[in-house]
């Protein structure tokens, strides 16, 4: 399989030949990987959908735990920059500090979060079963170690506040500070049953919900579970569902560019370069209509078909409006 201009050859690939030729002739594991993940969206019909703020397509959490846990996040994209500051929480009367969420998780419980707000139309989110069902269908476990982590994670988000800045015509400036959830309550893991990260209900801030609403971007369920432990090719895929859509010509991005937006912790552009094409093409494996190509100076976007049927959107959204 050779990696020439459009990447959209490995769907040719498996709709040509079907998976087990495909994976047959790819060179090297992660051309079998991606063979996998274009395989998994191509032949299974999944019209669900998840919901991300479109800030958090542009910029998002670390991949890994900080150094520093008193450490601030700063991410930045073009005009666009997101600054995550770590927080303190009473856990049993006792003030405990948390670090800036990061990794997959962290992600996965946002992404929850957000979807569960637009589709339901409201901020107060009903855990319990329906994140439960929603992590089954992912195929995530919240048990044992899994759950600890996860409930980490929730713990940071909790505690975490958001700046969200941008640089606007003639040089003016603004920012918006953001807190994401506003109350929980959080119980241990049940010994029989299902097991809960919360119970009853999670409030997200006013000032959250108001701004998810008038900028959610739809983005395919199948595909965040297969990319469900890959923060890296995650963060690329809900990029590219915002920026794909929203084009209305070709854009070249140069590398330089998307290293300050997915990997600023790299010095040299040469390891960001190298390091960044398989997550890029996992992303592009799971959307299937995503129209860029891909060469030594960076990437070219071009306007595609959204990675969520916009009728679908439409419609599940709208069901649950009251």
């Amino acid at each position: 399989m050779q990696d020439d201009s459009r990447t959209g050859n490995v769907h040719q690939l498996v709709l040509a030949y079907g998976t087990e030729r495909a994976r047959a002739i790819a060179v090297d594991a992660e051309e079998r990987k991606l063979i996998d993940l274009a395989s998994g969206m191509l032949t299974t019909e999944d019209s669900s959908f998840g919901i991300s703020h479109s800030a958090f397509c542009m910029t998002s959490f670390p991949h890994r735990n900080l150094k520093d846990e008193a450490a601030v996040w700063v991410r930045k994209n073009g005009r666009a920059s997101l600054m995550v500051e770590p927080g303190k929480l009473l856990i049993s009367g006792e003030p405990r500090h948390f670090g800036v969420p990061y990794g997959p998780k962290a992600r996965l419980i946002l992404l929850y979060l957000q979807s569960r707000a637009i589709k339901t139309n409201s901020r107060f989110i009903e855990l319990g079963g329906s994140m439960y069902d929603w992590m089954k269908r992912l195929e995530i476990p919240i048990c044992g170690s899994n759950y600890k982590a996860m409930q980490e994670q929730a713990f940071r988000l909790s505690a975490c506040r958001l700046t969200i800045g941008w640089t606007g015509e003639a040089n003016s400036v603004g920012f918006r500070q953001e807190n994401i959830i506003q109350g929980m309550l959080l119980l241990p893991p049940a010994e029989q049953g299902q097991p809960r990260l919360w119970n009853d209900t999670v409030e997200i801030t006013e000032s959250f919900f108001d701004a998810l609403k008038k900028h959610p971007v739809p983005i395919s369920e199948r595909a965040i579970k297969m990319l469900s432990e890959a923060s890296s090719a995650l963060d690329v895929y809900i990029w590219l569902s915002y920026r794909l859509y929203n084009l209305k010509k070709s854009e070249r991005i140069s590398y330089n560019a998307l290293r300050e937006q997915f990997g600023s912790e790299y010095d040299r552009l040469f390891d960001f370069k190298r390091r960044f094409q398989f997550p890029l093409k996992k992303a592009l494996a799971v959307y299937p209509d995503a129209k860029v190509d891909i060469d030594d100076d960076g990437i070219v976007l071009h306007p595609s078909r959204p990675a969520v049927s916009a009728q679908t959107t439409v419609v599940a959204i709208g069901s649950g409006r009251r």
